[in-house]
């Protein structure tokens, strides 16, 4: 190895330091086994539940959930994280170290914060050491151990990576902890100079890319791929390699691909769903957008109140501040000044960054002009627009290396003239030692602020009774969903928030009207925000057979639970209709089916004029198979009829009749229908996520070809072939420092 790389890799001292501070903020869930979980991510995992139940009882994958919102995308939706993309052995592989994964609490999350911080130091390190210098030591600049250590121990204590942790989200944690492991590879690829490295780098910046879209969260995708976009651009400009940037864009495009089985079907999913309402940014982003004194927290979290009812900032849906902490905010200025020669370039482009996105957090704050990016196609990464102060928070953290090394370093060079030659060394080791202390007692406060108010503000979920499983037990099923999980050809309505909002419902096999969910159809949220669930003809008209507290045959409940009572003639999952009324559109549907007159078991209502019906209504069905991806029912009717099937209506669905395809329509806003000659005949409907035959193609072939490439690299050495703009920088006699590789 050359001094160059051994003076910029991370130091022994620093990432021990790093591990101890990692597992002591972990420790609870490493050594003890209990979960810090708060808030209702709990109820998520019962729709990951289902599927690997169903994998291990049927070894049959599962897409749709059909307990909740009377069906919904669970895997498209990315409520169901499971890699249901992997071949047969590789999926029940991946469900027995998840199992065995959960005697730790949030282990990939944890690790990946481990990861994150640990590539937040070398790259703290790799940024700064030799650049202001064109000569090569074999030995390490002082203070260069405190700024790896400030860098990692800034990114792991960040409230924006620890409090997502905290609150079980899972996706956002994962996606943003590896931003600095991506930005490392990213420098990596500018930096090396054999063809091994550059291609080992390129390899691990498709990685990085591929594991944050595989964690199943586009939003914060779309907010790395901002910053590592430019700071890959400064990258080339700096080492003179701008055709490397090929090379970024061919590894992004590969780490894409590896992971395109989850993120399309997600994004053709959010093409359906509430989050395509022009107006559902805006609204979602004012609740969500920082103030001033919010980014005046970013070194001084008490400037906002930071968290519980003392709270005072701009953020109606939360009550935390993003946070560097005084010494780190402070640091990272020092960083910035004190930058000279080349490596100013890069603290600008740093610094400028980290501004651009501190002004995005304000969201719906910021002036007119600019509110025109809540608008854009990719909107949802500005839904919460704070999350924009990981990145500022993130090019702080290297700013701060920077300074730790211009306190250690530049105190010694003022020191010099007048003292000994062991004076300065010493006061090198005490500077360093010092500057360590400080950061590590302030790191420590910091996580003390954040922890209590995490306990105050939500309750934590952490007993060391706690069963090693997933932390959040599900409750006894009350009379209401007992009674719907033994009556699958209807479903209840619970009506009380509390239980209705609820993914309990998955576990209990119990189907409902409604669930817990981050992105439900658009249609269903229509239906939902015009209260068209009060209507009790359009609760016939989803099949609702049970509900709480209305009129109708009481049935006897358990103490303290809602009466449940039978809705009186309740209609089934599959009934047909004499009639199929086509309107102008959903608001003619909508105001039709608010029509207390209406009889769902007579008319049923279309925006689509090729689904027009005029009929009788003297069909039967027996269901044949009722499975979440399957239905099949035999139909008989001495005339054409024509069938509602009383679940969600959604692309990826499709129907055949004897084997032939027919079209589904949309019916009554949001369910589905379709039409049977006279006869008796087998239906049978179908589901797969949109996209997902092609994604799962292009993801499976991309790995395969990431293996390749690992393989090949093995097998190739020598140097790397010159660019035009850097050869006669790396023809002269010596090779400068900035020639080294990571």
């Amino acid at each position: 190895m050359n001094a160059a790389r051994r003076s910029a890799a991370p130091g022994a001292l620093g990432s021990i330091a790093l591990v101890a501070l990692w597992a002591l903020l972990f420790a609870p869930q490493l050594f003890e086994r209990r979960p810090f979980v708060v808030g209702d991510t709990g109820r998520y995992a019962a729709y990951a539940d289902f599927s690997r139940d169903r994998w291990a009882e049927l070894h049959e994958r599962t897409f749709w959930n059909p307990y909740v919102f009377m069906g919904i995308p669970a895997g498209a939706s990315l409520a169901d994280p499971r890699p249901q993309w992997l071949p047969a052995g590789l999926l029940t592989t991946w469900d027995a170290l998840d199992r065995a994964s959960r005697r730790m609490p949030s282990a990939l999350p944890i690790i990946a914060s481990l990861l994150g911080a640990l590539a937040a130091a070398w790259l703290g390190r790799v940024l700064w050491i030799g650049q202001a210098e064109e000569r090569v030591s074999p030995v390490a600049p002082p203070g260069s151990e405190a700024a790896g250590f400030v860098a990692g121990a800034l990114w792991l204590l960040a409230p924006g990576l620890l409090v997502p942790l905290a609150f079980g989200h899972d996706a956002q944690s994962l996606t943003l902890a590896l931003l600095p492991a991506t930005l490392l590879a990213t420098h990596g690829v500018a930096a090396a100079t054999s063809r091994a490295a550059v291609a080992g780098c390129a390899l691990l910046l498709a990685l990085c890319v591929a594991f944050e879209g595989l964690a199943g969260h586009p939003q914060f995708l779309v907010i790395v791929a901002c910053l590592a976009a430019p700071f890959a651009i400064e990258r080339a400009l700096r080492f003179a390699r701008p055709r490397r940037l090929r090379l970024h864009v061919i590894a992004t495009l590969l780490g894409l691909s590896m992971s395109a089985a989850v993120w399309l079907p997600a994004l053709l999913y959010g093409r359906h769903t509430q989050r395509a309402d022009s107006g559902f940014a805006l609204r979602e982003a004012a609740r969500w957008s920082a103030a001033p004194l919010d980014l005046l927290a970013l070194a001084w979290p008490r400037a906002a109140g930071f968290g519980g009812p003392g709270y005072h900032g701009g953020l109606a849906a939360t009550d935390y501040s993003h946070s560097l902490g005084l010494v780190g905010a402070l640091l990272a200025v020092i960083g910035l000044l004190a930058a000279r020669g080349r490596e100013a370039r890069t603290a600008r482009w740093l610094a400028a960054l980290g501004a651009i996105a501190a002004v995005l957090s304000l969201g719906t704050g910021l002036p007119p002009p600019l509110r025109v990016l809540l608008q854009l196609p990719i909107g949802s990464a500005f839904r919460t627009p704070v999350s924009w102060l990981i990145v500022t928070q993130c090019c702080g953290a290297l700013l701060a290396a920077r300074g730790v090394l211009e306190c250690a370093g530049g105190s010694a060079r003022w020191l010099r003239p007048g003292f000994p030659n062991a004076g300065p060394r010493a006061l090198h080791r005490v500077g360093v030692a010092a500057i360590g202390l400080v950061a590590t007692l302030a790191a420590l406060a910091l996580f003390a602020e954040v922890r209590p108010v995490l306990e105050r503000a939500t309750g934590q979920v952490a007993s060391s009774s706690a069963s090693p499983g997933f932390p959040l037990r599900v409750p006894p099923a009350p009379a209401l969903a007992r009674l719907a999980a033994a009556d699958p050809r209807h479903r209840a309505w619970p009506g009380d928030p509390e239980l209705g909002f609820s993914n309990d419902w998955i576990a209990w096999r119990a189907p409902q009207i409604a669930g817990l969910h981050g992105a439900v159809p658009s249609r269903w949220d229509r239906a939902a925000r015009e209260d068209l669930f009060l209507c009790e003809s359009v609760l016939r008209a989803c099949a609702v057979g049970w509900q709480c507290g209305a009129a109708g045959d009481s049935i006897a409940s358990a103490p303290g639970e809602c009466r449940v009572v039978a809705m009186h003639a309740a209609l089934p999952r599959g009934y047909s209709v004499a009639s199929v009324r086509v309107l102008p559109d959903d608001a003619a549907v909508i105001a039709a089916m608010r029509d207390p007159s209406w009889e769902p078991e007579r008319v049923a209502f279309t925006t689509e004029s090729s689904a027009g019906f005029e009929g009788v209504r003297s069909a039967r069905c027996e269901w044949i198979r009722d499975d979440p991806d399957r239905l099949v029912i035999r139909t008989s009717a001495s005339a054409e009829a024509f069938w509602v099937i009383a679940d969600t209506h959604f692309p990826g669905w499709r129907a055949s009749l004897d084997g032939a395809e027919i079209p589904i329509a949309r019916v009554n806003l949001m369910l589905r229908g379709v039409r049977v000659p006279a006869g008796t005949h087998r239906l049978e409907l179908d589901y797969l996520p949109q996209g997902w035959t092609f994604a799962v193609v292009v993801a499976r072939a991309s790995w395969l070809l990431w293996f390749a490439g690992v393989l090949a690299t093995r097998f190739r050495r020598g140097p790397a072939r010159p660019d035009r703009a850097g050869r006669s920088a790396r023809t002269r006699g010596s090779r400068s420092r900035e020639d080294s590789p990571v």
